[in-house]
């Protein structure tokens, strides 16, 4: 049976195997990305977006051409029992930045953050959820690490479904691979565009 590309096979593509999960037992990981010098455009959204919608079919991915002048932070959690058949799940808080990192409060609304939940049976749907808040960037790095003071969560809605939150410190590693956090894939961008919006 054909079966929908796991958030496990996702994060070792994006980020190695030091990203990939134990043999045995019920892991709850966690990772915090920047990806800079892009140019992505984030889908209009409704504000009747549900966490989870209908299943079946491949995940809607995010596109983010390189050579841009943008920068999106991801946070990313994944559950995963290896002993369970497709029991991979993720959410990923992500928030587009214009330019780059630097010490600055920045305001997160469904205009530059949505939250992307999906899992093996449920895959994420564009436009996702929105989110609201605020990030406080404290720091830059020699390595292009960002540190952070987020307290951002999901956008409520008429709908039953719970508020996600990310807060605290949070430290944002440099992304590496073309696929990111398991909603985002890199492209380059058409010759002569370099920079431009999508």
């Amino acid at each position: 049976m054909w079966r929908v590309p796991t958030w496990h096979r996702l994060l070792v593509a994006a980020t190695g195997p030091v990203a990939g999960f134990g043999s045995f037992g019920c892991h709850d990981t966690q990772h915090h990305w920047v990806l800079r010098d892009v140019s992505v455009s984030l889908p209009p959204v409704s504000g009747q977006e549900r966490l989870l919608s209908q299943g079946g079919g491949a995940s809607d991915w995010l596109e983010a051409r390189r050579g841009g002048s943008q920068t999106i932070l991801m946070a990313c959690f994944v559950h995963d029992n290896p002993e369970v058949f497709d029991d991979e799940s993720g959410m990923v808080f992500l928030i587009v930045l214009d330019g780059r990192p630097a010490r600055r409060t920045i305001s997160v609304t469904p205009a530059n953050g949505r939250f992307v939940v999906g899992s093996a049976w449920i895959p994420a749907r564009k436009p996702y959820v929105g989110l609201e808040g605020t990030i406080r960037i404290l720091s830059v790095w020699l390595d292009g690490s960002v540190l952070a003071d987020c307290d951002v969560r999901t956008v409520t809605t008429g709908h039953v479904d719970r508020t996600c939150d990310l807060k605290g410190l949070r430290r944002f590693a440099p992304a590496r691979g073309d696929s990111v956090a398991g909603c985002v894939r890199v492209v380059e961008s058409p010759s002569g565009q370099e920079g431009t919006a999508p």
